[in-house]
């Protein structure tokens, strides 16, 4: 039963279980655990990095973004003329 929440298929009792069998010990896991948040703190990092470039993109190039957002909107409603003609014949 676990102690935590008094059941007795709890996840924890799980893991628990899973990381003795694995002889995982807790300093390995609280090692793994970091480099897992520094990993995630360098991808939540380059993602900041990418919207501030799309941003910069937007403002110094903004006829390019909004002329292909129409191309895009133009193309799919061609597309979308041409599955109806397709499906008339």
């Amino acid at each position: 039963m676990c102690v935590i929440c008094t059941d007795r298929k709890c996840e924890v009792i799980r893991l628990l279980k899973f990381m003795i069998r694995s002889e995982r010990t807790p300093a390995i896991v609280a090692e793994s655990l970091e480099k897992e948040r520094q990993r995630m703190k360098q991808l939540e990092e380059n993602m900041r990095a990418m919207k501030r470039l799309i941003d910069d993109l937007h403002v110094t190039y903004p006829r390019a973004y909004y002329d292909n957002e129409d191309t895009d909107a133009r193309d799919a409603e061609e597309l979308a003329e041409s599955a109806t003609t397709d499906e008339e014949e």
